[in-house]
């Protein structure tokens, strides 16, 4: 049989300098853990599971183990976990759906997904002890089992608490079809749209329409994928993914955008929404599906979704109709963002570009870089870093929702927004002078603290770091910042 537990908490619940401890508390838990049986556990943006195969009081055993060690976490294991998870961390990288949500929500919320683990910098037991005992807890969690309930299971190792209800994303960006201009993956496009059976087959329609015409019939993708992520009780986060080389990239846009209106004017047929249907009955009665179904069963619980039966999904299913099809994918298309790869020339006046830039300047005492074309300014309220034509990144006070201070003086800062600044102070001068008043005045309880070197360059980004010649400095430089080339 399989069992497991989740609790309502994830990366997207976690404020910026907490940012990785939910994933500390998951690796915590079971690294202790030296079981014969299959068993995991992992994160994701609003809930973190764990699970197990074996028998029934194998199960039961893992579930016991686990509770008990997020009772007491194993703190002599910390710096070993901490450091995995950076190795971890340093070979997975910002997905493209990642970098999605950060544009499309800033740094907020889902938008956190494409933040670094910052929180591991300063993971104290101190720290993560008020993080553990507001979300894991009894009345957070909802154990499942896809199959018969083990005799003898505990989790009185939990502490006692409250559940925690998913908190509303807040999108910064209007709703108006924008394109993103990101470094890596091919065409995607994303947006919040309601839950419902009716929404997953729309979208695995959506996408088998794609995969035929983009990969069958022009030869311009390898593969269409779809992703879902659900955001509460009656919404879910929904994208649709490509790959291309780049000189398709527009090419490829274009064909998933025509095919997705097409959609919208002509509706879908009977036929494709059987296929699909048949396809999940076929699923559903794999000697495998139970896992799927209990795990199913208590996110929508966890999440306070209104489970439906297997036969009224079944149904409900079969009956969606070209109706549906116009009413979840027109205002997912008009207020949808669009990423391709950088340097698309994206031809179509539909669509805005997602700014790459800030719309304010600091207008205060102003420095140029020593080693760059870079030019910093600072107000009351306010910095900015402005390249040769004037383009600026503007951290402004109040927008600032996390700053990391580097050992060697660096800061970078992420807004609520979603953009990114690295300022390396040294490099102007009187860089530091010019900034302290700007830094002493920013709250503490915003800034990490890290241990290590800044290993990069002055920059201004917007979500991932954008391609540019690496300045040209002198050796010493490169050494005080950890380069290596």
């Amino acid at each position: 049989m399989i069992g497991g537990i989740t609790f309502r908490t994830g990366t997207a619940d976690e404020p910026f300098t907490h940012r990785g401890l939910t994933h500390l508390i998951e690796h915590l838990a079971l690294s202790r853990l030296n079981v014969l049986y299959e068993f995991n556990g992992y994160v994701d943006a609003l809930t973190t599971n764990f699970h197990a195969k074996g028998t029934p009081n194998e199960v039961a055993n893992f579930l016991s183990q686990v509770c008990n060690a997020l009772g007491i976490l194993p703190y002599d294991r910390l710096e070993t976990e901490i450091n995995v998870l950076r190795a971890e961390g340093a070979q997975r990288g910002v997905s493209p759906y990642a970098t999605s949500l950060s544009a499309l929500f800033g740094a907020h919320h889902f938008g956190m997904l494409a933040i670094p683990e910052v929180g591991l910098e300063h993971a104290t037991p101190a720290l993560i002890e008020k993080w553990r005992v507001k979300r894991f807890t009894r009345q957070n969690a909802i154990a499942w089992m896809a199959g018969p309930e083990p005799p003898a299971m505990s989790f009185a190792g939990l502490p006692q608490g409250d559940r925690n209800p998913p908190a509303k994303p807040l999108r910064v960006l209007p709703n108006q079809p924008m394109v993103f201009h990101a470094t890596t993956g091919g065409p995607s496009v994303i947006n919040v749209t309601g839950r419902g059976i009716e929404t997953q087959v729309i979208f695995a329609i959506a996408a088998q329409r794609l995969e035929n015409r983009m990969r069958s019939e022009e030869g311009l993708s390898y593969s269409v994928q779809t992703h879902r992520d659900v955001v509460n009780s009656r919404y879910a986060v929904m994208g649709i993914f490509s790959d291309c080389t780049p000189e398709n990239a527009e090419q490829a846009r274009t064909s998933m955008a025509a095919e997705l209106h097409r959609m919208v004017f002509e509706g879908i047929s009977k036929h494709e929404v059987n296929t699909f249907v048949d396809r999940m009955e076929r699923a559903l009665s794999d000697d495998n599906a139970a896992f799927g179904r209990a795990m199913s069963t208590a996110h929508n619980l966890i999440m306070g979704y209104n489970q439906l039966s297997e036969p009224e999904l079944m149904q409900r299913a079969r009956n969606t109709s070209s109706d549906d099809c116009v009413r979840i994918l027109r205002p997912f298309l008009a207020g949808a963002l669009w990423t391709v790869p950088q340097h698309t020339d994206v031809r179509d006046r539909r669509f805005t570009n997602l700014p790459a830039f800030s719309g304010t300047k600091a207008s205060g005492p102003t420095a140029e870089s020593i080693y760059s074309n870079h030019r910093l300014a600072v107000d009351v309220d306010r910095l900015s870093v402005m390249d040769m034509q004037g383009n600026a990144v503007t951290m402004a006070f109040d927008d600032i929702i996390g700053a990391k201070h580097w050992l060697d003086g660096a800061w970078t800062f992420w807004n609520i927004e979603g953009f990114v600044l690295h300022l390396v102070p040294s490099d102007y001068p009187n860089g530091d002078e010019l900034v302290s008043p700007f830094i002493n005045d920013l709250d503490p309880n915003i800034i990490v603290r890290s241990q290590e070197v800044f290993r990069g360059d002055d920059a201004l980004a917007r979500l991932v770091p954008k391609e540019q010649p690496p300045a040209e400095k002198p050796a010493g430089l490169l050494a005080k910042l950890g380069s290596a080339e």
